[in-house]
């Protein structure tokens, strides 16, 4: 396992969080109205 396989993970974590977050906050966006 090399860097390769360690930066795969960094961004499938990293895009993960991004969508999660995104959902959050339009699901209050959403409450809100």
């Amino acid at each position: 396992m090399g860097m390769g396989w360690f930066a795969w993970w960094m961004v499938i974590i990293a895009s993960v969080l991004l969508i999660v977050v995104g959902l959050r906050f339009t699901l209050r966006g959403w409450k809100d109205e």
